[in-house]
């Protein structure tokens, strides 16, 4: 489930030097995809984007990469399946000075950035905190902090609790609670998300 990049590429644009990436043609974007469904997206569809994208993450986190950007716009649809894309500010943790960085010059997407973004730790868990935005969004249409501003998604992320809606399953509720955990330590991880998912009886 993470996107197939076929060759680099090297080449000009108007005598500026460009480099590129082959990869494998993508249908669409889950921002696409999800602005297309006038009536939102089923809860299967969502434990369907959940299970692909837990089991991405847990291939790169076990490589010790973390992605730092997960959003609908960065998840690719390949035919039937959901695959991470964008790993322009993804980061390898084998070296331990790669695992803060400057929080002066935050980098990634505010709305999906996890309490520890803003002091400047990396962890694996930075991504699973962005999984939790995403599949609550998905599901209830809102962002579990809701606000248009980012200094006061600042404090709410820091600060608050997320305000979970109560009509999200109990399956994902779960999920997602285990993922909007303020403490990284504590937070789940993909692969607890992957077995979860896994234990959960198939609809016919």
């Amino acid at each position: 489930h993470l996107i197939n990049g076929i060759t680099c590429e090297q080449g000009e644009i108007f005598g500026d030097l460009c480099l590129g990436l082959v990869m494998e043609l993508a249908d669409d974007t889950l921002e696409g995809y999800y602005a297309k469904q006038s009536q939102g997206l089923s809860v299967e569809t969502v434990t369907t984007i959940t299970q692909h994208l837990a089991a991405g993450l847990s291939a790169l986190h076990q490589d010790g990469i973390t992605h730092r950007d997960l959003k609908p716009a960065n998840v690719l649809l390949v035919k039937d399946q959901w695959k991470l894309g964008d790993f322009g500010i993804a980061r390898s943790l084998q070296d331990k000075t790669s695992t803060y960085t400057n929080p002066s010059q935050q980098i990634g997407t505010v709305a999906y950035m996890p309490p520890e973004a803003y002091s400047g730790r990396i962890s694996p868990a930075w991504d699973v905190w962005a999984l939790g935005v995403m599949i609550h969004q998905l599901v209830s249409g809102q962002h579990p902090f809701p606000t248009e501003l980012a200094p006061e998604l600042m404090r709410m992320v820091l600060m608050e609790e997320p305000k979970i809606d109560p009509n999200l399953p109990v399956s994902l509720r779960d999920i997602v609670t285990g993922c909007l955990v303020k403490d990284s330590k504590q937070r789940w991880n993909s692969g607890r998300i992957l077995e979860i998912l896994e234990s959960q009886p198939k609809p016919f």
